[in-house]
């Protein structure tokens, strides 16, 4: 009698051993999101060619890892649903599918593989331009003209005046502070201006 119950699993278990031949769907667009939703097909047959009836499906395992030959990980799904939510973190994996009808596995679905991207950083806020280091200049009278003469540098950020101002040479200047003045030569003086551009 016992021999007798062992064959029959035997066999039982050889009609189910390649029955599972799912789709799995995948998106395969690099995306940022982390959670897919991985959807299959159950079987509907044994391996022998008899009918498989969704009653008899007890659960699907998923199963996914960093290759097609390293499948790590696992969700089991129960019952005959077909489809489930799996929160994937970032990096390319595949996915595969495995049917348990009547206490018996079936083998692997084809694999699927989806990409999951470093999501970006957010963009920079508050940006604000600031001028860089301007050149000083004192002024440089001769007779009945007034020019002016480059003495230096201003330091970077330099407040410049907004009422007093000295036009030379066609071109507008303001007064700024001597003590932001990096000086490059001998000459000094109380009034020192920049363009402040």
């Amino acid at each position: 009698m016992s021999r007798v119950l062992f064959a029959k699993c035997v066999a039982y278990a050889y009609r189910l051993e390649l029955a599972a031949v799912l789709v799995l769907s995948l998106l395969t667009t690099v995306v940022v999101a982390a959670e897919r939703t991985v959807t299959w097909l159950n079987p509907t047959q044994y391996t022998d060619g008899s009918a498989l009836p969704a009653s008899d499906i007890e659960r699907t395992t998923i199963v996914w890892g960093s290759s097609a030959q390293q499948l790590t990980n696992s969700k089991v799904v129960n019952g005959s649903a077909t489809s489930t939510v799996i929160d994937f973190p970032v990096g390319t994996h595949y996915v595969a599918a495995k049917t348990t009808a009547k206490g018996t596995e079936s083998g692997l679905s084809n694999v699927a593989q989806v990409t999951i991207a470093q999501p970006a950083p957010n963009a920079p806020s508050n940006l604000k331009v600031q001028a860089g280091q301007q050149t000083a200049y004192v002024i440089k009278q001769t007779t009945g003209n007034i020019s002016v003469v480059a003495v230096g540098q201003a330091h970077a950020g330099t407040a410049c005046s907004t009422t007093d101002a000295v036009i030379a040479d066609g071109k507008t200047y303001y007064v700024i502070p001597k003590e932001s003045v990096s000086w490059a030569g001998s000459v000094r003086s109380e009034l020192v201006l920049a363009q402040c551009s």
